[in-house]
């Protein structure tokens, strides 16, 4: 693993619900000095309620305390203010402004010299190049443009101009290696990893949460979208009345059918520490994606964690869960769910530990280790001048 060398990363807000980048430098971090720039993100703001909360959060991380005074914290977090309106260029020449301005001051408050530059956003690209890094990476976790309420023309054009600059990409997923390996000459595969002792043998007391859910419970843990299939989910809950189809997170999802079928529950996010506790009390997992140029690009994060939580999953055979299709029930319609979930829920439980245990070789130690080779070939190339 890198040892010794000094990072900024411009990703989502450190501390919230982890990303597989926030996974990544929980292990990099106590072994090198990183500087955490929480962004503005890359969805048009709307007049919605979780929008408004976001906006609320950010300004009062831009107010409320100095950039990077985060008590505690492993990284140093900086807070650079940004607008969001990134789909219009004057706005995004004003970002690119602004974030500069605000690394670079970051940069010399810490000391950092010839730090590696990392990216999981495609609005990031106006800093490469300018904050005297050795190398640059982007670290692609998505189709960003196909986002619902992103500005579709904005995120190309800006992505366009991160590949054209970065000295390497690293891509989460088979799909979205295949699409930059058309546009930049280096790309790497470095699918997600688990913290698989969490949740294999981590809190597995049954959570408070659900407690008045009946059983049998079949859920799903982390952001509810509109990634969600709202008509698949509510033609087998509705065919289905004795099982319990729980949501556990934020939503962003408008109310819809679901919300007025009896056997259907949403709940609101927990922490990441009682994620394990949540999968205690569940009977199976499901991911009933829709199958769109977005979710062919995904590698759901959660995917892994309910298969170390030893959890029978069904799952919309997107291209990243047919990777692990041995270990679960991939399901392509209504009829192959509703037969999918009755195995799941009549499985033998001895197959759970042997779930849990194929996923202990998918860890996100081993995954830090393969990162951590692409930095130094991205090193190499700087170096090079390629």
């Amino acid at each position: 693993m890198i040892r010794g060398r000094d990072f900024v990363v411009l990703a989502d807000d450190w501390g919230r619900h982890p990303s597989s980048c926030q996974h990544l430098f929980q292990r990099l971090a106590p072994e090198n000095r990183v500087l955490w720039v929480n962004t503005i993100g890359t969805r048009a703001s709307s007049f919605s309620a979780s929008d408004f909360a976001r906006v609320r959060d950010k300004f009062r991380g831009w107010m409320g305390r100095a950039p990077g005074e985060v008590a505690g914290e492993i990284v140093e977090v900086w807070n650079p203010v940004m607008t969001p309106f990134d789909q219009w260029r004057p706005f995004r020449s004003l970002n690119g402004h602004l974030l500069r301005r605000s690394v670079r001051k970051a940069i010399d408050a810490y000391g950092m010299r010839n730090p590696f530059l990392v990216t999981t956003i495609p609005n990031a690209f106006s800093l490469v190049g300018e904050v005297g890094e050795c190398a640059s990476v982007y670290y692609c976790v998505d189709e960003f443009s196909e986002w619902p309420g992103a500005s579709r023309g904005a995120m190309r054009e800006m992505e366009a101009e991160l590949l054209r600059k970065v000295d390497l990409v690293v891509a989460t997923s088979q799909e979205l290696f295949d699409a930059k390996s058309l546009l930049h000459p280096r790309v790497r595969l470095l699918r997600h990893g688990v913290d698989w002792r969490t949740f294999a043998e981590g809190n597995r007391g049954e959570s408070s949460h659900l407690q008045e859910i009946p059983q049998p419970r079949v859920g799903l843990t982390g952001l509810v979208d509109l990634r969600l299939d709202v008509r698949l989910v509510g033609e087998i809950a509705r065919e289905m009345p004795e099982v319990a189809f729980v949501f556990v997170g934020p939503r962003q999802l408008p109310r819809c059918e679901l919300d007025a079928i009896p056997n259907v529950y949403f709940r609101d996010a927990v922490p990441y520490a009682e994620v394990p506790g949540v999968l205690s009390a569940l009977d199976a997992a499901f991911l009933p994606y829709v199958e769109s140029t977005l979710t062919d690009c995904i590698n759901p994060l959660k995917l892994r964690e309910f298969l170390a939580a030893g959890l029978p999953v069904v799952a919309t055979p997107l291209p990243e869960v047919v990777v692990l299709r041995e270990h679960l029930y991939p399901a392509g319609g209504p009829m192959a769910w509703k037969d999918a979930l009755r195995a799941a829920l009549s499985e033998d439980p001895v197959k759970r530990a042997a779930r849990s245990c194929a996923m202990k070789s998918e860890g996100w130690e081993a995954r830090t280790e393969e990162f951590s080779r692409a930095l130094g070939e991205a090193e190499e190339v700087a170096g090079a001048g390629l």
